[in-house]
């Protein structure tokens, strides 16, 4: 049996002392193979587990001092079995969703014993499966990426010098043997998973064959490249092939990598100022570029954006965008032959929209809610022919869930695709806007309710040009005494961020001496929804922090006569 020569502790946390009595009975007749504890509550269970190392638990799902639910994050990684009474099936799913391994129906007769070790052997025995890929996982992806790097410099080092090239031809062969080891360890243990979960099985498969096959492209590549056959022009063509295979190799690194960031929190959100028109126009040169190197004539390029002035400089995050869209584009031009693909970009209800539209082969109607799933094309016949992880519009999915976006398709089969691109506008201070109004004769006072010594001298030199007067006031209450001793104040501007709510008490008090007076709301917070009711309504507008110098005269200008 798997794992036999290993003795393994398991616990029972059952309250009757009947059921008790008919554990130890059955362990002690039945040559149960594993050491045993038994705990009649909740508490003691606790104890149990925080004082000795337990690989199993059989729990009766309620217990006197309260349910199975109240340690299942305590057991973390330890397999877990329910045990509940006859036609109790709510109470096993419920189990089940929250990560028990299996539950077993409580038999009056105690039949329900006899499947326990059998039932314990194969959850301690799926634990253990489980966490070995996961670490050849983990040691493929990390070998991969040296072992990359390595390869890489090899191929600049093959252009100047035959023996380099020798060398590194040789690392290359080694990087192969190690990765059809490798890779053999990874059938291994992924004949030992679960056998129903045949989307894994068959991406894992597919994944092996997307190493492969530019490996084997390098490796025979580089060997025809020492060739005394080969002439100068020959040997640059192999030169572009060997870095060909590379480029696809690196692809389908990136696509794990990227997944198994996502997965674990590990991308952050990083927005800037950048002009969304231009990352456009690169990406449709990219397009440009991606139908000529795969040869397809028969596909015309289109782009059309429709923004305003203001609408093409954007605060988000530039570099998810740019992948999320090369995602987009590069399954245009894999599953399109001819016709058209079609970039567009608009702005509705505050969200930036953009449409990445082919001709291709489009998708059935029963697969639209599943592309985005990981896996989904490594079980999909009609697309594996095209190549790819399967991978790629599920790291779309998740970078645009980290930018406060969504992603989504509308496609028809053999007639194209629509992929889709939404993440909320927000201005930034690139506008043609001027110093404040110099008709008006009168110098503006404005209240800056700030804390930070910096950020108020920003503004102080920000508007420094415009001749406008500033006073700072550090607190809700240095605010409020400002405001009701100068009478000429004719807009306040408040960092709503502050700590202790000071600056929401600034807004609410001065609100409520004159309702009249403009307020600006500074904040880092990107989502308005986020944001407290009682800034909502008592502000004049909102702006993300930082502020451009030139946004923030504009909207002085605006509110302030």
């Amino acid at each position: 049996m798997y794992y036999s020569h290993m003795k393994y502790k398991v616990l029972f946390i059952e309250d009757d002392i009947i059921d008790r009595m008919a554990i130890e009975r059955f362990v002690k007749t039945s040559n149960f193979p594993f050491d045993y504890r038994l705990a009649d509550s909740l508490k003691t269970a606790v104890e149990i587990i925080n004082s000795e190392i337990i690989d199993a638990v059989i729990a009766d799902y309620n217990l006197p001092d309260g349910t199975v639910d109240e340690i299942y994050d305590l057991l973390g990684d330890i397999p877990f079995i329910v045990v509940t009474a006859v036609g109790d099936q709510k109470t096993a799913v419920k189990a089940l969703k929250s990560g028990a391994y299996d539950y077993i129906v409580k038999d009056p007769h105690g039949k329900h014993r006899d499947a326990l070790t059998y039932t314990i052997q194969n959850a301690i025995n799926h634990y253990q499966t489980k966490t070995e890929l996961n670490n050849y996982r983990l040691n493929l992806e990390k070998l991969v990426r040296e072992r990359t790097k390595e390869l890489e410099l090899q191929i600049d080092e093959r252009i100047k010098a035959e023996t380099e090239l020798r060398k590194r031809n040789e690392e290359v062969e080694e990087l192969n043997q190690e990765l059809q080891f490798r890779n053999e360890q990874l059938e291994t243990a992924k004949s030992k998973a679960v056998e129903s979960d045949e989307l894994k099985t068959a991406f894992l498969a597919n994944i092996s064959h997307e190493i492969r096959t530019p490996l084997a492209a390098i490796l025979g590549f580089a060997e025809l490249f020492v060739s005394d056959q080969l002439n100068r022009e020959r040997q640059l063509e192999m030169v572009g092939l060997i870095k060909e295979g590379s480029d696809q190799l690196l692809n389908v690194i990136s696509d794990i990598v990227d997944i198994s960031q996502i997965d674990a929190g590990q991308i952050q959100h990083s927005p800037t100022e950048f002009n969304l028109e231009l990352l456009l126009n690169e990406l449709y040169e990219i397009l440009n570029n991606e139908i000529k190197s795969k040869n397809k004539t028969k596909i015309r390029p289109l782009l059309k954006i429709n923004l305003s002035y203001q609408q093409k400089y954007v605060l988000a995050d530039k570099d998810k965008i740019k992948h999320i869209l090369l995602k987009f584009v590069n399954n245009a031009v894999k599953f399109t032959s001819e016709g058209v693909i079609k970039i567009s970009a608009n702005v509705q209800n505050s969200m930036v929209l953009i449409c990445v539209e082919d001709s291709g082969i489009g998708i059935k109607k029963e697969n639209l809610g599943l592309i985005f799933h990981r896996f989904r094309q490594a079980s999909n016949d009609f697309t594996r022919p095209y190549g790819g992880t399967g991978l790629g519009l599920t790291i779309a999915k998740g970078l645009s869930e980290i930018i406060g976006g969504k992603v989504h398709v509308d496609s028809t089969f053999e007639t194209g695709s629509i992929f889709k691109l939404e993440f909320p506008f927000f201005e930034t201070g690139k506008m043609q806007v001027g110093k404040l109004n110099p008709d008006v004769q009168k110098q503006k006072c404005i209240l800056v309710v700030e804390d930070n010594a910096t950020d108020f001298s920003y503004y102080a030199e920000a508007l420094a040009s415009t001749g406008a007067m500033l006073f700072q006031a550090e607190n809700d209450i240095e605010a409020v005494t400002h405001f009701m001793q100068r009478s000429d104040i004719d807009l306040v501007l408040v960092n709503v961020d502050m700590t202790k709510n000071q600056g929401v008490e600034a807004v609410l008090e001065i609100k409520a001496l004159n309702p009249d007076i403009p307020v600006l709301a500074l904040t880092a917070e990107l989502n308005y929804n986020r944001l407290s009711n009682e800034i909502l309504a008592n502000c004049t507008e909102i702006l993300i922090h930082p502020v451009g110098r030139l946004l923030l005269i504009d909207k002085i200008n605006k509110y302030t006569p």
